[in-house]
């Protein structure tokens, strides 16, 4: 019971700095869909268009705004408007009193794709096994990219619409920096299809890259 309290009180905390941390994916502010690593982009093989794509990395208040893709399994990828040490995902859903919360996302991992020289001394410097949290597979693509487990986590319906997780500690402190991310949904709350409503992703940008 007061672990719970104690659950709850800190994802408090993380919504309220989440409300006023910049959102690097936001497509406002320059992020942008990466459809190589995306569900139903028109760049893979036999997919059609999906036309709510980019509202994942818009601001809405309507109910029905969302990324709808008809599948419990799903990826989108995002290019970040610059480079940045990621810190924190948040995950929006609409209220459970307005939106099937059957469709809400549940457990997922949150990607980063590595890339640059000092990215890749960075990269292998960790031990990926041992930090990986049992995490073995990279999202889908048709190059051969690496990616790394930025943040593993549970969408949780029954809380806040608006839910904040931080990204793993061995990455943050690896000075690792990212540009381009993939949000892996590997699951919802029950339905045939998962609405994600929107994704954000918070960290602080890289020097040189201070564009605000």
């Amino acid at each position: 019971m007061l672990e719970e309290i104690v659950n709850r009180r800190v994802q408090e905390i993380l919504q309220a700095a989440a409300i006023t941390r910049r959102d690097f994916a936001l497509k406002t502010n320059g992020g942008v869909i990466a459809c190589s690593f995306t569900t139903n982009c028109p760049f893979w093989p036999f997919s059609l268009w999906t036309p709510t794509l980019s509202l994942a990395i818009t601001e809405s208040d309507r109910t029905g705004d969302c990324w709808l893709v008809h599948a419990q399994h799903a990826q989108i990828g995002v290019v970040l408007s610059q480079p940045v040490y990621p810190t924190h995902v948040t995950i929006d859903h609409a209220l459970n009193q307005v939106a099937d919360v059957n469709e809400a996302p549940r457990s997922m991992i949150l990607w980063g794709l590595v890339d640059g020289e000092s990215n890749w001394a960075r990269f292998k410097s960790l031990d990926i096994i041992a930090t990986g949290d049992g995490i073995s597979t990279s999202p889908l693509s048709r190059q051969t990219q690496k990616f790394v487990p930025l943040a593993s986590f549970v969408y949780d319906v029954s809380r806040s619409p608006s839910q904040t997780f931080a990204v793993f500690d061995h990455i943050r402190l690896s000075r690792m920096d990212f540009t381009t991310v993939v949000l892996e949904i590997r699951n919802n709350w029950g339905s045939e299809k998962t609405c994600l409503y929107r994704m954000r992703i918070h960290g602080e940008p890289v020097a040189g890259n201070l564009d605000v």
